[in-house]
């Protein structure tokens, strides 16, 4: 299949799909928000949850998380960290010194033996990549349902333009 066939095809199942353009937008926009949770594999359970919180079509949602190409996850993910770590020396908590964070991860990764030792780490790298996460999704979501909203509203006009110029040329012939 082209890609210009492809993209039709897409945008014709989301015309149909799209008969209230607010619902799927608030869709897609769970989907995406929710690909800057730092962990892996919980994505499209936590859009398909925050869909129905926000009377979204949790499916729709669920598809969504996989707009994210997975090459920018780690990137997305040390963003949540840097952002979340900056803003706990903010607020007077202290993560990670700086430094090279590979080495201090695998530190973490050996020396972990019990569970004083997760809380501790938790604090240091989690909490941090938590923090981020949530002030990304809160500035992510606004910004990506006006864009998808605006893209549905958009692609539904183009479709009604181009039955009506099918039907008119099916009355002239």
């Amino acid at each position: 299949m082209g890609f210009k066939r492809l993209m039709r095809y897409v945008s014709l199942r989301i015309v149909r799909v799209a008969h209230a353009p607010k619902p799927l937008a608030r869709a897609i926009a769970c989907g995406i928000a929710v690909s800057f949770f730092p962990i892996f594999g919980v994505h499209a359970f936590m859009a398909f949850a925050l869909a129905l919180v926000m009377k979204a079509s949790p499916f729709a949602a669920a598809a969504a998380t996989l707009v994210m190409p997975p090459v920018l996850l780690p990137l997305l993910f040390s963003l949540d960290f840097l952002v979340g770590r900056k803003i706990l020396h903010y607020f007077g908590f202290y993560g990670v010194d700086d430094g090279l964070m590979i080495e201090k991860a695998a530190a973490v990764t050996r020396h972990t033996t019990n569970f004083e030792d997760f809380v501790h780490h938790f604090s240091q790298f989690f909490l941090p990549a938590m923090i981020g996460a949530v002030i990304f999704m809160l500035l992510t979501w606004p910004a990506v349902y006006m864009a998808a909203h605006r893209l549905i509203i958009v692609l539904e006009q183009r479709h009604k333009r181009h039955r009506a110029k099918e039907r008119a040329k099916d009355v002239n012939a």
